[in-house]
Protein backbone atom coordinates (compact mmCIF):
# COMPACT_ATOMS: atom_id res chain seq x y z
CA UNK A 1 0.00 0.00 0.00
CA UNK A 2 0.93 3.12 -0.80
CA UNK A 3 1.02 5.13 2.77
CA UNK A 4 -0.23 8.75 0.49
CA UNK A 5 -3.22 6.69 -0.71
CA UNK A 6 -4.61 4.93 2.41
CA UNK A 7 -8.17 5.89 3.18
CA UNK A 8 -8.47 7.53 7.03
CA UNK A 9 -11.63 6.77 8.72
CA UNK A 10 -12.45 9.29 11.49
CA UNK A 11 -14.64 7.32 13.90
CA UNK A 12 -16.57 9.27 16.71
CA UNK A 13 -19.50 8.32 18.19
CA UNK A 14 -20.32 10.89 20.54
CA UNK A 15 -18.80 14.44 18.56
CA UNK A 16 -20.43 15.78 15.43
CA UNK A 17 -18.38 16.47 12.35
CA UNK A 18 -18.52 19.69 12.88
CA UNK A 19 -16.78 19.69 16.26
CA UNK A 20 -13.79 22.16 15.48
CA UNK A 21 -11.06 19.45 16.99
CA UNK A 22 -12.40 16.93 13.83
CA UNK A 23 -12.36 19.76 11.57
CA UNK A 24 -9.29 21.17 12.29
CA UNK A 25 -6.97 18.00 12.11
CA UNK A 26 -9.13 17.06 8.64
CA UNK A 27 -8.44 19.68 7.41
CA UNK A 28 -5.01 19.65 7.84
CA UNK A 29 -4.43 16.02 6.49
CA UNK A 30 -6.80 17.05 3.25
CA UNK A 31 -3.39 18.67 2.07
CA UNK A 32 -1.35 15.38 2.67
CA UNK A 33 -3.96 12.42 2.16
CA UNK A 34 -6.59 12.01 -0.59
CA UNK A 35 -9.24 9.71 1.00
CA UNK A 36 -10.87 10.48 4.34
CA UNK A 37 -14.02 9.64 6.00
CA UNK A 38 -16.00 10.57 8.63
CA UNK A 39 -18.60 8.07 10.73
CA UNK A 40 -20.19 9.99 13.03
CA UNK A 41 -23.33 11.49 14.70
CA UNK A 42 -24.79 14.06 12.38
CA UNK A 43 -28.40 15.35 13.04
CA UNK A 44 -28.72 17.01 10.02
CA UNK A 45 -28.13 14.15 7.48
CA UNK A 46 -25.17 16.33 5.90
CA UNK A 47 -23.29 14.11 3.14
CA UNK A 48 -20.14 15.78 2.96
CA UNK A 49 -18.01 18.42 5.21
CA UNK A 50 -15.19 20.16 3.19
CA UNK A 51 -15.94 17.89 0.78
CA UNK A 52 -15.23 14.46 2.95
CA UNK A 53 -17.75 11.88 3.04
CA UNK A 54 -19.82 11.45 5.99
CA UNK A 55 -21.49 8.25 7.21
CA UNK A 56 -24.55 9.42 9.59
CA UNK A 57 -25.25 7.46 12.43
CA UNK A 58 -27.58 7.74 14.88
CA UNK A 59 -27.44 10.88 17.47
CA UNK A 60 -27.98 10.58 21.05
CA UNK A 61 -27.88 12.92 24.06
CA UNK A 62 -27.19 10.59 26.28
CA UNK A 63 -23.19 9.52 26.52
CA UNK A 64 -24.55 6.19 28.22
CA UNK A 65 -27.50 5.56 25.17
CA UNK A 66 -24.77 6.12 22.41
CA UNK A 67 -23.03 3.09 23.21
CA UNK A 68 -26.07 1.13 21.00
CA UNK A 69 -23.71 2.92 17.79
CA UNK A 70 -21.36 0.26 18.44
CA UNK A 71 -22.02 -2.00 15.90
CA UNK A 72 -23.07 0.56 13.13
CA UNK A 73 -19.58 1.99 13.61
CA UNK A 74 -17.99 -1.58 12.97
CA UNK A 75 -20.54 -2.01 10.47
CA UNK A 76 -19.35 1.08 8.57
CA UNK A 77 -15.63 0.99 8.92
CA UNK A 78 -15.52 -2.91 8.05
CA UNK A 79 -17.56 -1.87 5.13
CA UNK A 80 -14.53 0.80 3.89
CA UNK A 81 -11.46 -1.58 5.05
CA UNK A 82 -9.54 1.62 6.10
CA UNK A 83 -5.49 1.59 6.82
CA UNK A 84 -6.30 4.32 9.61
CA UNK A 85 -8.46 4.41 12.01
CA UNK A 86 -8.83 7.95 14.25
CA UNK A 87 -10.82 7.63 17.24
CA UNK A 88 -12.16 10.03 19.32
CA UNK A 89 -14.04 8.41 22.39
CA UNK A 90 -13.45 5.21 24.62
CA UNK A 91 -16.63 3.45 22.72
CA UNK A 92 -15.19 4.57 19.53
CA UNK A 93 -11.92 3.24 20.32
CA UNK A 94 -13.17 -0.24 21.75
CA UNK A 95 -14.62 -0.25 18.14
CA UNK A 96 -11.39 0.29 16.77
CA UNK A 97 -9.72 -2.35 18.70
CA UNK A 98 -12.26 -4.66 17.58
CA UNK A 99 -11.29 -3.98 13.49
CA UNK A 100 -7.88 -4.17 14.36
CA UNK A 101 -8.12 -7.84 15.94
CA UNK A 102 -9.76 -8.50 12.60
CA UNK A 103 -8.21 -6.60 10.07
CA UNK A 104 -4.29 -6.49 10.96
CA UNK A 105 -2.99 -4.23 8.80
CA UNK A 106 -5.54 -1.02 10.23
CA UNK A 107 -3.46 1.24 12.45
CA UNK A 108 -5.75 2.93 15.22
CA UNK A 109 -4.65 6.47 16.42
CA UNK A 110 -6.83 7.43 19.77
CA UNK A 111 -7.51 11.32 19.45
CA UNK A 112 -8.27 11.77 23.44
CA UNK A 113 -9.06 15.14 24.10
CA UNK A 114 -11.50 14.52 27.82
CA UNK A 115 -10.76 13.08 30.97
CA UNK A 116 -12.97 10.30 30.17
CA UNK A 117 -13.36 8.35 33.38
CA UNK A 118 -14.05 11.73 35.17
CA UNK A 119 -16.65 12.50 32.87
CA UNK A 120 -18.60 9.10 32.37
CA UNK A 121 -19.20 8.58 35.94
CA UNK A 122 -19.53 11.89 37.45
CA UNK A 123 -23.58 11.45 37.54
CA UNK A 124 -23.16 7.88 39.58
CA UNK A 125 -23.48 7.92 43.71
CA UNK A 126 -19.89 7.98 45.09
CA UNK A 127 -19.48 4.25 46.28
CA UNK A 128 -20.12 3.51 42.45
CA UNK A 129 -18.73 6.06 41.12
CA UNK A 130 -15.08 5.20 42.35
CA UNK A 131 -15.24 1.50 41.41
CA UNK A 132 -17.26 2.69 37.59
CA UNK A 133 -13.98 5.15 37.16
CA UNK A 134 -11.08 2.84 38.10
CA UNK A 135 -12.79 0.33 35.88
CA UNK A 136 -13.61 2.78 32.81
CA UNK A 137 -9.77 3.77 33.67
CA UNK A 138 -8.20 0.11 33.35
CA UNK A 139 -10.27 -1.33 30.09
CA UNK A 140 -9.23 2.48 28.75
CA UNK A 141 -5.61 1.87 29.92
CA UNK A 142 -5.96 -1.49 28.11
CA UNK A 143 -6.97 -0.81 24.58
CA UNK A 144 -4.62 1.95 24.85
CA UNK A 145 -1.65 -0.43 24.96
CA UNK A 146 -3.17 -2.73 21.82
CA UNK A 147 -3.22 0.16 19.59
CA UNK A 148 -0.27 2.05 17.07
CA UNK A 149 -0.62 6.04 18.25
CA UNK A 150 -2.31 8.13 21.17
CA UNK A 151 -3.27 12.09 20.53
CA UNK A 152 -4.28 14.00 23.91
CA UNK A 153 -4.57 17.68 24.72
CA UNK A 154 -2.37 18.25 27.49
CA UNK A 155 0.71 17.10 29.85
CA UNK A 156 -1.54 15.59 32.46
CA UNK A 157 -2.98 13.01 29.89
CA UNK A 158 0.53 12.53 28.11
CA UNK A 159 1.89 11.38 31.31
CA UNK A 160 -0.78 8.96 32.10
CA UNK A 161 -1.05 7.81 28.17
CA UNK A 162 2.91 7.25 28.32
CA UNK A 163 2.74 4.61 30.63
CA UNK A 164 0.86 2.20 27.87
CA UNK A 165 2.00 3.20 24.64
CA UNK A 166 5.08 5.38 23.47
CA UNK A 167 3.75 6.98 20.53
CA UNK A 168 2.15 9.68 22.33
CA UNK A 169 1.66 12.89 20.82
CA UNK A 170 0.15 16.44 22.44
CA UNK A 171 -1.80 17.98 20.27
CA UNK A 172 -3.84 20.71 22.33
CA UNK A 173 -7.03 22.74 21.37
CA UNK A 174 -5.75 25.70 19.53
CA UNK A 175 -7.73 27.33 16.71
CA UNK A 176 -6.79 28.06 13.55
CA UNK A 177 -5.33 31.15 12.68
CA UNK A 178 -6.86 31.87 9.37
CA UNK A 179 -10.43 31.78 10.70
CA UNK A 180 -9.20 34.44 12.84
CA UNK A 181 -7.88 36.82 9.96
CA UNK A 182 -10.58 36.29 7.90
CA UNK A 183 -12.80 38.31 10.41
CA UNK A 184 -11.48 40.89 12.34
CA UNK A 185 -12.26 42.83 15.65
CA UNK A 186 -13.71 45.99 14.64
CA UNK A 187 -13.81 48.13 17.87
CA UNK A 188 -11.49 47.46 21.29
CA UNK A 189 -13.36 45.40 23.50
CA UNK A 190 -15.78 47.46 26.37
CA UNK A 191 -16.07 50.49 23.58
CA UNK A 192 -19.54 50.72 23.05
CA UNK A 193 -22.93 51.86 25.84
CA UNK A 194 -23.64 48.10 26.44
CA UNK A 195 -21.08 45.48 27.39
CA UNK A 196 -21.48 41.62 25.69
CA UNK A 197 -20.96 38.95 27.79
CA UNK A 198 -20.97 36.07 25.82
CA UNK A 199 -20.70 31.97 26.76
CA UNK A 200 -20.30 29.41 23.87
CA UNK A 201 -20.22 25.58 24.46
CA UNK A 202 -22.81 23.27 26.09
CA UNK A 203 -25.45 24.70 27.64
CA UNK A 204 -25.14 22.61 31.06
CA UNK A 205 -25.75 23.19 34.42
CA UNK A 206 -22.14 22.31 35.21
CA UNK A 207 -20.97 24.23 32.47
CA UNK A 208 -22.68 27.42 34.07
CA UNK A 209 -25.77 27.30 32.46
CA UNK A 210 -28.08 28.75 35.67
CA UNK A 211 -24.94 30.18 37.17
CA UNK A 212 -24.31 33.10 34.66
CA UNK A 213 -28.15 33.55 34.85
CA UNK A 214 -27.82 34.21 38.32
CA UNK A 215 -24.99 36.91 37.64
CA UNK A 216 -26.87 38.63 34.67
CA UNK A 217 -29.74 39.45 37.71
CA UNK A 218 -27.16 40.29 40.01
CA UNK A 219 -25.42 42.81 37.89
CA UNK A 220 -25.93 46.88 38.91
CA UNK A 221 -28.85 47.60 36.53
CA UNK A 222 -26.63 50.76 35.61
CA UNK A 223 -23.79 48.69 33.85
CA UNK A 224 -26.32 47.29 31.11
CA UNK A 225 -24.76 44.17 30.47
CA UNK A 226 -26.18 42.14 28.06
CA UNK A 227 -25.37 37.64 27.29
CA UNK A 228 -25.51 35.99 24.59
CA UNK A 229 -25.16 32.09 24.72
CA UNK A 230 -24.45 30.18 21.58
CA UNK A 231 -23.95 26.15 21.87
CA UNK A 232 -26.95 23.43 22.28
CA UNK A 233 -28.89 22.19 25.26
CA UNK A 234 -27.52 19.06 27.30
CA UNK A 235 -30.97 17.63 27.75
CA UNK A 236 -34.52 18.90 26.85
CA UNK A 237 -35.10 19.18 30.49
CA UNK A 238 -32.76 21.71 30.77
CA UNK A 239 -34.12 23.80 27.31
CA UNK A 240 -37.34 23.81 29.50
CA UNK A 241 -35.85 25.01 32.71
CA UNK A 242 -33.87 28.09 31.04
CA UNK A 243 -36.88 29.28 29.06
CA UNK A 244 -39.35 28.85 32.10
CA UNK A 245 -36.21 31.05 33.84
CA UNK A 246 -36.02 33.14 31.37
CA UNK A 247 -40.04 34.23 31.41
CA UNK A 248 -39.85 34.31 35.16
CA UNK A 249 -37.19 36.52 36.12
CA UNK A 250 -37.67 38.83 32.63
CA UNK A 251 -34.67 38.18 30.86
CA UNK A 252 -35.65 38.86 27.42
CA UNK A 253 -33.62 42.44 27.31
CA UNK A 254 -30.58 41.27 28.69
CA UNK A 255 -30.22 37.01 27.54
CA UNK A 256 -30.20 36.19 24.07
CA UNK A 257 -30.32 32.62 23.40
CA UNK A 258 -28.96 32.17 19.42
CA UNK A 259 -28.81 28.11 19.68
CA UNK A 260 -25.99 26.11 17.84
CA UNK A 261 -23.90 27.88 14.96
CA UNK A 262 -21.74 27.33 12.18
CA UNK A 263 -17.94 28.21 13.46
CA UNK A 264 -17.61 30.82 10.69
CA UNK A 265 -20.66 32.47 12.52
CA UNK A 266 -19.78 31.72 16.16
CA UNK A 267 -16.55 33.57 15.86
CA UNK A 268 -18.65 36.66 14.51
CA UNK A 269 -20.30 36.98 17.53
CA UNK A 270 -17.59 36.41 19.23
CA UNK A 271 -15.53 39.25 17.64
CA UNK A 272 -17.99 41.64 18.68
CA UNK A 273 -18.90 40.38 22.25
CA UNK A 274 -16.46 42.21 25.27
CA UNK A 275 -16.09 39.87 27.57
CA UNK A 276 -15.95 35.73 27.59
CA UNK A 277 -17.44 33.90 30.11
CA UNK A 278 -16.90 30.11 31.51
CA UNK A 279 -18.28 29.38 34.85
CA UNK A 280 -17.71 25.63 35.67
CA UNK A 281 -18.96 23.53 38.27
CA UNK A 282 -16.24 21.95 40.15
CA UNK A 283 -16.13 18.88 39.31
CA UNK A 284 -13.05 16.57 38.98
CA UNK A 285 -12.86 16.30 35.15
CA UNK A 286 -12.93 20.08 34.27
CA UNK A 287 -9.56 20.44 36.83
CA UNK A 288 -6.83 19.87 34.39
CA UNK A 289 -8.94 20.55 30.96
CA UNK A 290 -7.63 23.48 28.71
CA UNK A 291 -11.00 24.02 27.11
CA UNK A 292 -10.93 25.35 23.81
CA UNK A 293 -12.89 28.36 24.88
CA UNK A 294 -9.95 29.64 26.52
CA UNK A 295 -8.21 29.60 23.47
CA UNK A 296 -11.06 31.18 21.13
CA UNK A 297 -11.62 34.17 23.49
CA UNK A 298 -8.02 34.69 23.70
CA UNK A 299 -8.03 34.39 19.48
CA UNK A 300 -11.13 36.88 19.68
CA UNK A 301 -9.14 39.10 21.98
CA UNK A 302 -12.02 38.71 25.21
CA UNK A 303 -10.45 39.06 28.38
CA UNK A 304 -12.01 36.05 29.80
CA UNK A 305 -13.85 35.26 33.63
CA UNK A 306 -13.04 31.77 34.55
CA UNK A 307 -13.31 29.19 36.95
CA UNK A 308 -10.31 28.89 39.20
CA UNK A 309 -8.96 25.30 38.52
CA UNK A 310 -5.60 24.38 38.20
CA UNK A 311 -5.19 24.38 34.02
CA UNK A 312 -7.07 27.38 34.03
CA UNK A 313 -5.19 29.41 36.10
CA UNK A 314 -2.06 28.40 34.73
CA UNK A 315 -3.14 29.23 31.54
CA UNK A 316 -3.91 32.78 33.19
CA UNK A 317 -1.10 33.35 35.30
CA UNK A 318 1.16 32.75 32.09
CA UNK A 319 -0.92 35.35 29.71
CA UNK A 320 -2.41 37.38 32.05
CA UNK A 321 -5.53 37.88 30.05
CA UNK A 322 -8.49 37.52 32.24
CA UNK A 323 -9.96 36.54 35.62
CA UNK A 324 -10.14 33.44 38.14
CA UNK A 325 -13.25 33.21 40.27
CA UNK A 326 -14.14 30.48 42.65
CA UNK A 327 -16.31 27.82 41.21
CA UNK A 328 -19.81 28.23 41.50
CA UNK A 329 -19.43 31.64 43.13
CA UNK A 330 -21.85 33.81 42.28
CA UNK A 331 -20.76 36.75 44.32
CA UNK A 332 -16.81 36.70 42.77
CA UNK A 333 -18.01 36.17 39.30
CA UNK A 334 -19.89 39.67 39.58
CA UNK A 335 -17.38 41.56 40.95
CA UNK A 336 -14.80 40.46 38.33
CA UNK A 337 -17.04 41.28 35.51
CA UNK A 338 -18.40 44.56 37.55
CA UNK A 339 -14.22 45.15 37.51
CA UNK A 340 -13.79 44.66 33.82
CA UNK A 341 -16.60 46.89 33.24
CA UNK A 342 -15.77 49.69 34.83
CA UNK A 343 -12.10 49.31 34.15
CA UNK A 344 -11.74 48.93 30.36
CA UNK A 345 -8.12 50.56 30.15
CA UNK A 346 -7.40 47.00 32.26
CA UNK A 347 -9.68 44.72 30.26
CA UNK A 348 -8.02 46.14 26.78
CA UNK A 349 -5.19 45.14 28.09
CA UNK A 350 -5.96 41.77 28.45
CA UNK A 351 -7.77 41.35 25.32
CA UNK A 352 -4.25 42.59 23.57
CA UNK A 353 -2.16 39.92 25.67
CA UNK A 354 -4.69 37.06 24.66
CA UNK A 355 -4.57 38.05 21.50
CA UNK A 356 -1.05 38.17 21.32
CA UNK A 357 -0.71 34.80 23.12
CA UNK A 358 -2.93 32.80 20.56
CA UNK A 359 -0.83 34.36 17.51
CA UNK A 360 2.68 33.61 18.83
CA UNK A 361 1.94 30.22 20.38
CA UNK A 362 -2.04 28.97 20.60
CA UNK A 363 -2.56 28.64 17.16
CA UNK A 364 -3.16 25.07 15.33
CA UNK A 365 -0.70 26.27 12.42
CA UNK A 366 2.44 26.27 15.28
CA UNK A 367 1.39 22.58 16.22
CA UNK A 368 0.12 20.74 12.59
CA UNK A 369 3.27 19.37 11.94
CA UNK A 370 2.70 17.21 15.20
CA UNK A 371 -0.13 15.61 13.42
CA UNK A 372 2.17 15.21 10.22
CA UNK A 373 4.70 13.89 12.19
CA UNK A 374 2.60 11.31 13.53
CA UNK A 375 0.97 9.63 11.19
CA UNK A 376 4.51 9.08 9.30
CA UNK A 377 5.26 7.61 12.32
CA UNK A 378 2.86 4.63 11.40
CA UNK A 379 4.29 3.80 7.97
Amino acid sequence: MDFDDAHIVFLASGHSPSNPRLLYEITSLKSRFKNISIIAPCENNQQKINNVNILNIKKYKSRYNRFSNNRALYANAIKIKPQILHCHEPDSLFVSYLIKKKLRQVKVIYDCHEFHPDSFTQDLPFVFRLFAKALIEKIENHLISGIDAVITVNNKLVERFRKYNKFVTLLPNYPRTELFKSHRRKKSVLNSEQPVLIYVGGLHVDRGLFLMLDVMQELEPNLNAKLVLIGRFSSSDTEQMFHNRLKIDCFHQSVVYKGYLPLEETIRNLLTADIGLFLLCDKKRYHWGEPIKYFEYSAAGLPIVISDMPAKRALIDKNQNGLLVAPQNRSEAVNAITFLIKNPKAAQKMSQRGREAFLGEYNWKAIENRLFCLYNQLR
